[in-house]
């Protein structure tokens, strides 16, 4: 039995020889299948990995405007990395074309304080034809100049305006919070329904909505100020606009 086993040892080791012998090409051989070029032979091959999304450029109300600038930018930041939160909105690809769709419709009024942004009117269907994304856009949707967007008191009084969700108002990151919880309002769940549903008559569906939004984000929101509100405007200060959507009829 020992013998059996020893040769059979012998034998591999010869096969791996012969094996080995089979695949070595001498110098003066022409290249074939079994005898690669040199450069064929040094070189690798990696998968192809998918270019990261473009952030598209906003409109000038945005540009001119620091803190809603940096607002921009701080959300397609989080939108356009694999995280969960953009897995909450459908990814990234979906969530970056319908939240840049979203801001350049955006306008600045003021609106009673305890208002941060508002969307009314009639709402039209769209279609992005490259993404097969579907989602809504309001006839208006409005940044209140007098909010907790900008503002951490009531400007005729000492008054403070309530927190957005966990965060003070005027903050960097009530700011992206206030931005998501609009989003949510214009795309729909794997359900059909939309993410957070309608809630423009109701403070306290409103306060469900953010925390709902605060739950699938607060951790990327957390995170901002880890970066300088200069590096991140500098960092997207030029980026290519996203593919065009189509548009349907009003419902």
């Amino acid at each position: 039995m020992r013998m059996r086993e020893v040769t059979a040892g012998v034998l591999l080791m010869l096969a791996a020889v012969i094996q080995g012998r089979a695949t070595i090409c001498p110098a003066n051989e022409l290249a074939n299948e079994s005898c690669p070029s040199p450069e064929e032979a040094r070189r690798t091959f990696v998968p192809e990995r998918k270019p990261p999304l473009l952030i598209p450029e906003p409109s000038t109300l945005i540009k001119e405007d620091e803190p809603l600038s940096l607002a921009y930018y701080d959300t397609m930041k989080i939108l356009q990395s694999k995280n969960q939160c953009s897995s909450f909105f459908g990814g990234s690809e979906a969530a970056v074309d319908v939240f840049g769709n979203f801001m350049a419709s955006l306008r600045k009024e003021y609106l009673p304080s305890s208002i941060g942004l508002k969307m009314s009117g009639e709402y039209t269907n769209v279609l992005n034809a490259a993404t097969q994304v579907r989602y809504r856009i309001f006839d208006k949707a409005t940044l209140n100049s007098g909010g907790p967007f900008y503002k951490q008191k009531i400007s005729s009084s000492a008054t403070t305006i309530p927190p957005i969700g966990s965060f003070a108002p005027n903050s960097r990151e009530a700011r992206v919070l206030m931005l998501l919880h609009e989003l949510g309002h214009l795309m729909r769940g794997r359900d059909g329904k939309w993410l957070l549903p309608d809630d423009g008559r109701s403070i306290a569906e409103s306060l469900t909505n953010t925390r709902t939004i605060e739950s699938a984000c607060g951790e990327e929101i957390r995170t901002l100020t880890r970066t300088s509100p200069t590096e991140v405007v500098q960092n997207n200060s030029e980026q290519p606009v996203s593919p065009a959507a189509t548009t349907s009829s009003h419902q």
